[in-house]
């Protein structure tokens, strides 16, 4: 009885198979790796869109825009899209809570105690700040913002901040002003901000206004490459180059690309972006600082 002769593979077709193999496995990783990004901005945007419900609501009640309680008047804005200060120290199990504070927390919680980390106010992707000169990390923690840093340190804003996102503050802004930010105690400089503004002084199309967005994106999206390069400013892209995720005044949470300009046909950040760009010099919108 004749048996038959096996043939092995030889050295040739095992390297086509292992090659096969690895381009096989690279394309599956690089596909699960677009679910997982796709899934983080997805939930980025869901929180967008919590949080202008919350605003929504407020300016219902209140018929203005919101402001953090505090003294710091730096912090005013920073606490006007809610947010976490944490509780406890670095060998003791770090706590969220949500303080009164910071207006729209009310409307997010039920407590200001918190079993967990107040997700809705954390970004997936929130990696922290990178310098715009050296794309090195940026460590922040702010002192008079948080109780501590919970042994996290300045790992993403949201430990930094309490928030991985902020509301557009030129909606505080005296309409055609261009100079001005923030708020400054009684008889200091920076006289352009206005907190009983809200909804009723906006002027552009609400589907064009961006109300909240990712710590950053409002700063750096309205400069170029190079002078973002010259000041060194914050870099809080997570999503791409460029990518930034904002809430409209609508409530729509959407994907825009940032133009190096604070106005352009799909967005402003501007409540008239051209009383705001010229200083009350009216233009029409077809010019083509719009474009």
């Amino acid at each position: 009885m004749s048996t038959a002769k096996r043939r092995a593979f030889t050295l040739v077709e095992l390297l086509v198979v292992v090659f096969v193999i690895t381009v096989l496995a690279g394309l599956l990783f690089a596909a699960l790796a677009r679910a997982r990004a796709g899934g983080r901005a997805a939930v980025c945007l869901s929180n967008l869109r919590q949080i202008n419900i919350a605003y929504q609501t407020y300016v219902l009640d209140f018929g203005v825009n919101p402001l953090g309680d505090t003294e710091n008047y730096e912090n005013r804005l920073r606490f006007a899209s809610g947010g976490v200060h944490w509780y406890g120290s670095a060998v003791e199990t770090p706590g969220a809570r949500l303080p009164a504070s910071r207006p729209l927390n009310p409307y997010l919680a039920d407590s200001q105690i918190l079993r967990t980390e107040a997700p809705v106010f954390r970004c997936p992707s929130d990696n922290g700040y990178r310098s715009a000169r050296t794309n090195t990390y940026l460590g922040l923690a702010v002192p008079e913002l948080l109780t501590n840093t919970s042994g996290k340190g300045g790992s993403s804003l949201y430990y930094s901040f309490g928030s991985s996102y902020e509301i557009n503050t030129w909606m505080y802004c005296q309409i055609g002003s261009l100079f001005g930010f923030g708020f400054s105690p009684p008889g200091t400089p920076k006289p352009y901000f206005r907190p009983r503004q809200g909804p009723h002084t906006v002027v552009v199309s609400p589907s064009r206004l961006a109300l909240f967005g990712e710590y950053g994106s409002f700063l750096a999206g309205r400069l170029s490459p190079e002078t973002r390069y010259d000041r060194d400013v914050p870099l809080a892209w997570w999503h791409g180059n460029e990518i930034a995720h904002v809430s409209m005044l609508d409530g729509a949470s959407v994907v825009l690309k940032n133009t190096q300009s604070p106005t352009t046909q799909r967005y402003t950040v501007y409540l008239d972006p051209v009383a705001h760009r010229f200083g009350g010099t009216v233009l029409p919108e077809s010019s083509s600082m719009f474009r």
